[in-house]
């Protein structure tokens, strides 16, 4: 199983834009560049396109995994079993 760095993930691309993207709109009403309320319906829309893209990238972009210790130990247990398995 290969694995990827976590830096080339496009779903970690794109949840940290979305965190960018998300504080904006509340930064601009606290500093009245904005009408209050209007930062709530930007952050829900920005919520929905969010939640859309991270299905998308997932379903029909995503086949490599991140390179976590948990990915790492599946491997490592794999790996093993396939030493057992041709030991017997």
């Amino acid at each position: 199983m290969n694995t990827k760095p976590v830096y080339k993930s496009k779903i970690v691309w794109l949840n940290i834009l979305a965190l960018i993207v998300g504080i904006a709109p509340i930064i601009a009403e606290n500093l009245k560049l904005i009408e209050p309320g209007w930062a709530l319906m930007i952050d829900s829309i920005l919520s929905l396109i969010v939640g859309i893209a991270n299905v998308v990238l997932r379903v029909y972009f995503t086949d490599t995994p991140i390179d976590t210790p948990k990915s790492r130990a599946k491997i490592a247990d794999a790996q093993l079993d396939e030493l057992q398995d041709a030991q017997e």
